[in-house]
């Protein structure tokens, strides 16, 4: 599975690099709730930091951070980036429960953007979640995020409508939360490995390894799949908007229509 998701975010390391200028909700409202918790020189992990978006915005803010990725063009974007930064503890090349910077501090906060999705196995991401509660300081925070089951049924009735006649298309999506042959037939996400979660799974996984969940957040709200009506806005419409679903992030509506769902536990 690593090799086929480092394989897979190789290919598209460039789309993921502009992703989140298109993705417009997903930065501004995860930030916000990293600034709700975390001051200043706090030390944050951030796992399967993608091309350093985040990494950047953490720099403005004056958190210490250390960087992982599976992806080699990832990294190697990252390494480019960062690697002249004071405030970079350290980057590492490996799959998320690997890396060797898990001991590199006790950590305020491990960022899973990423990760938790791409394992079918719920054993696999109890096992990650675990390894960050054993990581984090008390009272340290986890951020996860999860694609959701309605943000990956509207995507494949999109670009693949046919999977409707399949027994392993809409249905397995739905009923199991993976899209090997319906969502992953597409060339977005051609051999991502993406598990889709129901929102109501959520909560229990994150307790069952030993959080106390604070938040749980619709990313995106209504806007999951359009984002194109959102850039289409004039600035001041633009800025309302994103007022207004971060104001209301956490209904199960936000919830229930977002692609990308955010958890913020806590270590007790």
């Amino acid at each position: 599975m690593n090799e086929q998701v480092r394989d897979f975010y190789n290919q598209h390391y460039q789309e993921e690099d502009l992703r989140l200028n298109y993705h417009a909700f997903e930065v501004p409202i995860t930030l916000y709730y990293i600034k709700k918790y975390l001051k200043p020189g706090s030390k944050i992990l951030d796992l399967a930091c993608g091309t350093g978006h985040y990494a950047e915005r953490f720099i403005k803010e004056g958190y210490l951070v250390a960087l992982n990725d599976l992806s080699d063009q990832n990294i190697q974007l990252v390494r480019e980036r960062f690697s002249d930064v004071d405030q970079v503890l350290a980057i590492d090349q490996s799959a998320a429960i690997d890396t060797e910077l898990w001991d590199l501090a006790k950590w305020d906060a491990v960022m899973m953007l990423g990760p938790l999705y791409h394992y079918y196995d719920v054993s696999r991401r109890k096992k990650l979640l675990n390894k960050a509660k054993e990581k984090l300081k008390i009272g340290g925070l986890i951020y996860s995020a999860f694609m959701s089951r309605t943000g990956g049924l509207i995507f494949g009735m999109k670009h693949n409508p046919e999977g409707i006649f399949s027994q392993n298309g809409s249905k397995q999506l739905w009923e199991e939360g993976i899209g090997k042959h319906f969502v992953e037939d597409t060339d977005t996400f051609k051999n991502a490995h993406v598990y889709f979660s129901d929102p109501a799974e959520i909560y229990p996984l994150i307790e069952s390894a030993g959080f106390h969940q604070k938040h749980l957040a619709g990313i995106e709200g209504i806007f999951g799949e359009r984002f194109d009506d959102y850039h289409s806005m004039d600035p001041s419409q633009k800025v309302a908007w994103l007022e207004f679903v971060q104001k209301h992030a956490e209904e199960p509506a936000m919830i229930y229509n977002s692609k990308h769902l955010l958890s913020v536990a806590s270590k007790m």
